[in-house]
């Protein structure tokens, strides 16, 4: 008994020890976020008193700029009006001086016995100055002299005050948020939505960058366009195995409005080898990190498949056609339960999609015929399991798709374990990644270079 009590004393103790352990991690977490509200409070702030600043000084600058051009204006038309007026009125104070002088010279004759002075009279009546007191210049009248006024947009002080008034939004997050990030073969799905009502998003814009970055404003930061569209989905390819990158997205409301904040960066990484050949063949050689093949030798047809089952649950793959060779039948690529025959692809197990388009799922043609395969041309191959135990199946090249449902019945002795029956409490996601499909690609001539991904 007392054995008993003391064992439950132990786990007390060591339930009490992981509990507080649980705690202080969640404290830690807690204390990553504080910082988190903190440091980017205290970074908008810094954004916003730089951004004001920056429209103060640029508002200062365009104010005085512009008083000097209309001042500039202003002396200009007042120079260019000052300029006769000045010259009449000097041509005005000569005459007045002339009269003054003829007064003076009038004045002397009648006080010396002008009768005497005959002459004297005479050459007064020829003077110069005499004889333009005959005449007045003319000066301009009001209308022709500039009136100098200045013209104020009274509205623009409420412009400017509104637009002022509208600048800069605060907002807690950014309307589009990473939501989940699912491995794939050399790449990430990722996944996005608006996580605000009132911004209608269409357009989305996705970067991705190598590393853990927390924050947007990271200098070290080397961001890379990933994605821009209307989706809110994207497979993410050529990302190394077992590296950690960084995801962040935002969007718009209109092509040519503004982009929206960036959210928060998110990080993940993917386990999942990317797609390769299998590189022992004499048929093929493999290159790009045995993403690539190309036919090189051999007079028969040769399959060569993936080195392993690579194609799980959901998952699809892309054959992208680098460079092409001269066509034969039974030529083209697929996907494949088995990778033990070594002479074609069109058979049971398989789904085969030759040079000329045709589609053959176990063997069998369908009656849908895909654009034939050339140098330049993208085959992709997508996969979803049903809750009836078949795979649905989209084989899509350029602008043409074919989908059904395949049974996907391996032959005997197959793909150990395979069963197209449900298991019982396995999702079936689970059941269809443990028999995962080869690639395949089937070529008699050389020059055929075909790339996976």
């Amino acid at each position: 008994m007392s054995g008993e009590l003391l064992h439950s004393v132990v786990e007390i103790l060591d339930s009490a020890h992981q509990h507080r352990y649980q705690l202080s991690e969640l404290l830690t977490s807690l204390g990553e976020l504080k910082h988190q509200v903190q440091q980017s409070a205290d970074n908008s702030r810094n954004k916003l008193k730089a951004h004001f600043d920056e429209l103060k000084s640029v508002l200062n600058e365009a104010l005085d700029a512009r008083l000097l051009t209309l001042t500039q204006e202003i002396d200009s038309i007042e120079e260019t009006a000052m300029t006769p007026l000045g010259q009449c009125e000097e041509m005005i104070q000569q005459g007045i001086d002339n009269a003054a002088a003829v007064m003076e010279e009038g004045s002397l004759l009648l006080k010396n016995d002008p009768e005497s002075n005959l002459e004297g009279i005479i050459k007064f009546k020829d003077n110069p100055h005499t004889k333009g007191l005959s005449s007045l210049p003319e000066i301009p009248c009001r209308s022709a002299v500039p009136d100098i006024t200045v013209e104020l947009r009274g509205p623009l002080r409420e412009k400017i005050c509104g637009m002022v008034r509208k600048e800069g939004k605060v907002t807690a997050s950014a309307p589009v948020q990473i939501t989940d990030l699912i491995e794939r073969p050399g790449g990430l799905i990722v996944n996005w939505s608006e996580v605000d009502d009132e911004v209608d998003v269409t357009e989305f814009w996705l970067q991705h960058a190598y590393g853990n970055i927390k924050f947007n404003d990271d200098a070290n930061a080397l961001w890379h366009t990933s994605y821009t569209g209307s989706d809110t989905q994207t497979i993410v390819k050529h990302l190394s195995t077992n590296k950690i990158y960084s995801f962040r997205v935002c969007g718009r409301a209109a092509p040519k409005s503004d982009w929206s904040a960036w959210s928060l960066p998110t990080t993940a990484a993917t386990t999942i080898p990317h797609y390769q050949w299998h590189s022992e063949s004499e048929a093929y050689c493999t290159s790009n990190e045995d993403k690539t093949a190309t036919r090189v030798s051999g007079s028969l047809g040769s399959v060569l498949y993936s080195g392993v089952p690579s194609i799980s649950s959901g998952e699809q793959i892309s054959f992208r056609i680098l460079d092409a060779g001269e066509k034969s039948f039974d030529d083209g690529v697929g996907v494949s339960w088995m990778d033990d025959h070594t002479d074609t692809l069109r058979r049971t197990g398989a789904v085969f999609v030759d040079t000329g388009g045709k589609v053959y799922v176990d063997g069998q043609e369908m009656k849908t015929k895909l654009s034939p395969i050339i140098k330049g041309s993208v085959l992709t191959i997508k996969t979803e399991p049903l809750p009836n135990g078949k795979v649905r199946v989209s084989v899509e090249t350029n602008d043409k798709e074919v989908t059904f449902d395949w049974k996907a019945e391996v032959p005997p002795g197959g793909a150990a374990g395979f069963s197209a029956t449900p298991m019982l409490g396995m999702p079936l996601s689970r059941q269809f990644s443990a028999h995962q499909l080869y690639f395949a690609m089937r070529f008699t001539h050389e020059d055929w270079k075909i790339a996976v991904e």
